[in-house]
Order: structure tokens, then C-alpha cells, then sequence
């Protein structure tokens, strides 16, 4: 099937944005498929697997709008190419006007409009993000930085910045978030409730939240910090931020955890943040490999998280961490039945004793959900405080007994 692409030179538009222009599109007749796209290398390569780039996508800049449509004919793409230039022309309403009537085009423009303000959402080019979330900051502001493609040094002066004021810099890249109940970004209607959340994944955040919603319970905080931010290049900044502020929280009486593989520094000022939590925490970090311990005292990894955790501080519900070993789904799955099986019969054991995997894989079907049931059930135990699996008392108290 033929494929067009247009151009737009130096026109920028965000993803939300551009998801609906490709939803207006393929609903014109005669469209097969339709995309809308920033022209960066990455967005050229996913209209390239998806059979949607031509030769004039193909020489497109980043700061380029690409709309690239599969239709039937020349005259089905140039009516979709129609409707998106009606949309992307179309004015847009805007909540906040000043005296004048005229929306606000600066910062400080906007900030006399809302002296209350204590957030800004910035979603601007990524050559231009950095620059506009500093001024944000240092005005006293928390932000959430929409935009893709800053620079990774830009990243961290920002969070940085942010950590020195006392503020949250969400992102780069973030596009979710749910603060104090209100939802930012690509946010789901979900309850409130007692489970708090740090992600360095954005889908997986979602995921986690409509299945926690979906089993009963709700969510207190749900605070995105960027895909990069649990790279030691930025070296967790924002991520051990989120877990104070969690932990400070008094709505929240479950954290989980959710990212990307960490860094191996990052992996280990992780695990001590996690140790010191007081609260029941799940954690999961899909493909994350754990290597062989090192010479020397061994101090806690995100793997055998769980272990170390309930060493620490004599709570197993402390530390659940939901990541997948190499072994066979069913396999595991089977292997935690006797480990309950062991803990209701209350006897020592040592199929109590959470697994040490040497790695994970990438995630399997279902996993998310239950990651979140394992929150639910945290959530549960803390609420009740009456089952508390803790390997080493329990082992304590039988022996005590006999």
C-alpha cells in the first residue's frame, strides 16, 4: 500500500498532541494507518519498522513535524494531510488568560496569573527543555518536564538544582504522575488509597496503578522521575528523593518500586534507601542482572533485596522484591506455593528464606499484575499487622516453643 509523509519544518508538537492527530487521521476514509511523529532518529526508525517512512521523512530534522500516512490513493492521504493541518491549526482553549484576555507566553507571565502555582508541566523541544525547567525551578517550582531528546548533563544540573531547593523535577521524558490526587500527564482515573509509588517507567507505573485499582485498593503517590534517572550517570537523584518523601508521607503505608534496570551504584544506594524504609515496599526492575558478589563485606542488592531487608529490620513484609529469576515461570510460581505452604505450617525451613536469582529476565506475561497484587497484599498485612512473615522470628519462636 502506498505510504505519503509531510513535512512540517520547526513546527513542535507533544505526544499527546500528535496521538490524537494520528487518531483524526486514520479515521478519514481510505487511511489504513497514520502516525505523527517529531522527526528524531528514534521516531525515523519506529516509522521505518512500522512501514511508514518515505523518502521525504527520511531527511527530516528533529525539531520537524512528520505526518506519514498509508492510504488507498494520493487523494486519501492529501484529505488525512488536510485534517491534520485543520487540527494542528484549530486555536486552542487555554484555562488561565490574564486581564487582557491574551494567554500567557512566558513563565513569568504565568506565574502572575497563578501566584499559587507551585507546579509547572513543561513540554517544549528537548533543545530548549533544560533551559525552561531551570527557570521553573528557581522560581520556587516543582516540575514535571514532559520533553524527550535533553540532553543527559542537563538532566542532572536540573535535578540537581531541584534536590538544593527542596523541589521535584520529574523527567525528563516523564508522562505520568499522580500528586496529591491530582493527575498529570497520561494519567488513569484510579482510587485513593494507601500505596505510594516511585517509577522510572512511565507504562509500567500505569500498568501497576489500573491493576492496583483493579484489585480494590488505591493509590496516595505516584511519582514519575524519568527513564534515565536509575543510570549512575545520574545517579538515582530524583528516584532516592521520591522514597523520603514517600516515607514522609503519612497517607502512604505501602511503597513499591518500579524502573528500568539500574545502574550498579545506583542499584546499591537503592537497596540502603530501601533498607532504612519503614514501610512494607515492593520493587520490581525487570531484565535487572545481579552479579556475582564482589571481595570483601557484602552489602545488599536490588536481587536478594527482600533477604537483606528482613535481616535488617526483622520485618519480611518490609521488602517484597517482585523480579523474575531465569527459572520457569510455573516452576517459581510453584516454588512460592511451598514457601507459603511452609510459613502456615510455622515450622523452620528453608524454602522460607526469599530466592537469591543470580538474574532476571525480561518480564513475563501477567507480571505486572502481580506485582500488584503483591501491593495489595502488603497493603492488607500492614492494615491488619497480625501476619508478619518474618523467616528468622518465626524460626525463633518455634524453637522457642518446643
Amino acid at each position: 500500500m502506498p505510504v505519503f509523509n509531510f513535512v512540517r519544518a520547526s513546527f513542535y508538537r507533544d505526544s499527546v498532541t500528535l496521538m490524537r492527530l494520528a487518531r483524526d487521521m486514520e479515521a478519514v476514509a481510505g487511511v489504513t494507518a497514520a502516525a505523527a511523529m517529531m522527526g528524531t532518529p528514534h521516531n525515523r526508525a519506529l516509522l521505518d519498522q512500522a512501514g511508514l517512512l518515505a523518502a521525504e521523512g527520511a531527511g527530516a530534522q528533529p525539531a520537524d513535524l512528520i505526518i506519514a500516512v498509508a492510504a488507498d490513493s494520493a487523494a486519501a492521504a492529501d484529505a488525512a494531510r488536510a485534517a491534520a493541518e485543520r487540527a494542528l491549526l484549530a486555536p486552542r482553549a487555554t484555562a488561565a488568560v490574564g486581564s487582557s484576555g491574551a494567554a500567557p507566553r512566558t513563565l513569568a507571565a504565568a506565574t502572575k496569573i497563578l501566584p499559587d502555582a507551585n507546579l509547572a508541566l513543561i513540554s517544549v523541544p528537548g533543545a530548549y527543555a533544560g533551559a525552561e525547567a531551570l527557570k521553573a525551578l528557581r522560581a520556587g517550582l516543582h516540575v514535571m518536564l514532559f520533553s524527550d531528546n535533553v540532553p543527559v548533563e542537563t538532566e542532572i544540573e536540573c535535578k540537581r538544582v531541584a534536590l538544593e531547593r527542596g523541589l521535584l523535577m520529574l523527567g525528563p521524558d516523564c508522562g505520568t504522575a499522580i500528586l496529591d490526587g491530582v493527575p498529570l500527564g497520561f494519567a488513569n482515573a484510579v482510587p485513593r488509597g494507601p500505596i505510594g509509588l516511585a517509577a522510572a517507567s512511565g507504562t509500567g507505573l500505569q500498568e501497576v496503578t489500573c491493576t492496583i485499582a483493579r484489585e480494590g485498593d488505591g493509590i496516595s503517590q505516584a511519582i514519575g522521575v524519568g527513564g534515565r534517572d536509575l543510570a549512575d550517570d545520574v545517579g538515582g537523584l530524583m528516584m532516592l528523593r521520591a522514597l523520603e518523601l514517600l516515607a514522609a508521607d503519612v497517607d502512604t503505608r505501602v511503597v513499591c518500586v518500579i524502573g528500568k534496570p539500574p545502574g550498579a551504584g545506583v542499584a546499591r544506594r537503592l537497596a540502603d534507601a530501601l533498607a532504612k524504609l519503614a514501610k512494607p515496599c515492593v520493587a520490581c526492575f525487570p531484565w535487572f542482572a545481579v552479579g556475582a558478589p564482589s571481595q570483601g563485606p557484602r552489602r545488599p542488592t536490588v536481587g536478594p533485596l527482600s533477604s537483606a531487608v528482613a535481616r535488617r529490620s526483622g520485618r519480611m513484609s518490609s521488602a517484597v522484591v517482585a523480579c523474575m529469576s531465569r527459572r520457569p515461570w510455573r516452576t517459581r510460581v510453584a516454588q512460592r506455593s511451598r514457601w507459603r505452604a511452609a510459613r502456615r505450617r510455622s515450622r523452620p525451613s528453608s524454602r522460607c528464606r526469599p530466592p537469591t536469582s543470580r538474574a532476571w529476565s525480561p518480564t513475563p506475561p501477567g507480571a505486572w499484575r502481580r506485582i500488584s497484587a503483591t501491593c495489595a497484599a502488603s497493603t492488607r498485612a500492614a492494615r491488619s499487622r497480625t501476619r508478619r512473615w518474618v523467616c528468622s522470628r518465626r524460626v525463633s519462636a518455634t524453637s522457642h516453643r518446643r
